[in-house]
């Protein structure tokens, strides 16, 4: 199949820009850097669950369900950009946040009751992963929406299966398109490495497009907590996502590189060089980063440069994923590093 023709909602504003960072580029003393701004797709506060979603809604919708459940931290961007999307499609939601109920509502969780998002809190159950508790506890609701003549279907943690991959294929695409005008090509893709769905889109994009850049991931999760995600093996979702095209493709470990240093004590937590790599890219460029997310994907590029894992003559595109809202959440965690 050809990829344009694979059917999507068109949900967000794209493409997205692709800027230039000169200043940042010129402060740090390493390669030039390019930013794709993922965080202005046009719902909620934007992020990268929304290229995922334009391709699952429209499945979903397809398939004739009309009630979508998901599951996320408390302060998730999936959750509340899945919120916003069933809000401008039309579809009914609930919302399982992984933890205890918070005291104090903050971030993302404002905008939760602005949308009238029902969620139901539930702490990860010691014996299981981030994916097992929630579909134990999808299972609960299914029972009352079915009792309420609702058609409900499960959306995994982070939106982070093959279909949903579609999405950041289509963005290398519009990379390629854009270095073009600009007149350069991508030496390095980095971005932040959750639930492995948005890397998925990008492996399958380099080799669907022909891009030769190297992908480099930054993850927000320790590896043993990334293995408590319960999410399938990259290479497994990117040729699941291929066949969807009737791609034939192979994938292997070689064809990305994901640096677990740059996640603190755990996900989630901030870190003194994740602050300090929100307020560099401010103060130069006056763009906002999240502490969960970008920021540490981020810190993560800066700290590469500073090794010298780059050429100085590189280009290199950095994705802006969104969560720049929860600066709002964890401003107390921040103050430490603020200045």
């Amino acid at each position: 199949m050809n990829f344009d023709e694979y059917p999507r909602l068109k949900i967000g504003l794209f493409p997205t820009p692709l800027q230039p960072l000169e200043n940042l580029s010129n402060y740090l003393g390493g390669p030039k850097i390019w930013i794709k701004r993922d965080d202005l797709c046009g719902i909620a506060f934007g992020g990268n669950k929304i290229r995922k979603l334009e391709y699952i809604l429209y499945d979903v919708i397809k398939a004739g369900y009309n009630t979508i459940v998901t599951a996320g931290g408390p302060q998730s961007n999936h959750t509340l950009l899945t919120a916003g999307s069933a809000r401008k499609v039309g579809l009914d939601y609930r919302i399982i946040a992984l933890s205890q109920k918070p005291e104090l509502i903050t971030g993302n969780l404002v905008t939760h009751q602005i949308y009238r998002s029902k969620i139901v809190f539930r702490e990860i159950e010691p014996s299981k992963s981030w994916g097992e508790t929630a579909l134990s506890v999808y299972k609960e609701i299914k029972k009352e929406l079915e009792k309420e003549n609702k058609k409900p279907v499960y959306i995994p943690v982070g939106g982070s299966i093959p279909v949903g991959a579609l999405g950041y294929c289509r963005c290398v695409y519009e990379i390629k398109e854009q270095s073009q005008n600009y007149g350069f090509v991508p030496s390095f893709f980095v971005l932040t490495s959750g639930s492995m769905g948005t890397i998925t889109g990008i492996i399958l994009g380099k080799k669907l497009f022909k891009m030769n850049f190297n992908i480099t991931g930054i993850s927000v999760f320790g590896k043993d907590e990334y293995l408590t995600l319960g999410v399938n093996r990259i290479e497994e979702n990117v040729v699941k996502a291929g066949k969807l095209l009737d791609f034939d493709i192979e994938c292997s470990e070689k064809d990305y590189t994901i640096f677990y240093d740059y996640t603190g004590p755990g996900y989630g937590s901030v870190t003194p060089e994740c602050v300090e790599a929100i307020k560099i890219t401010a103060r130069t460029e006056g763009i906002i980063l999240g502490p969960v997310y970008s920021g540490k994907a981020m810190a993560g590029l800066i700290d590469l440069i500073k090794k010298g894992y780059f050429n100085k003559k590189d280009n290199v595109v950095f994705l802006h994923s969104g969560g720049s809202s929860e600066i709002f959440a964890k401003y107390g965690e921040m103050v430490p590093y603020l200045d």
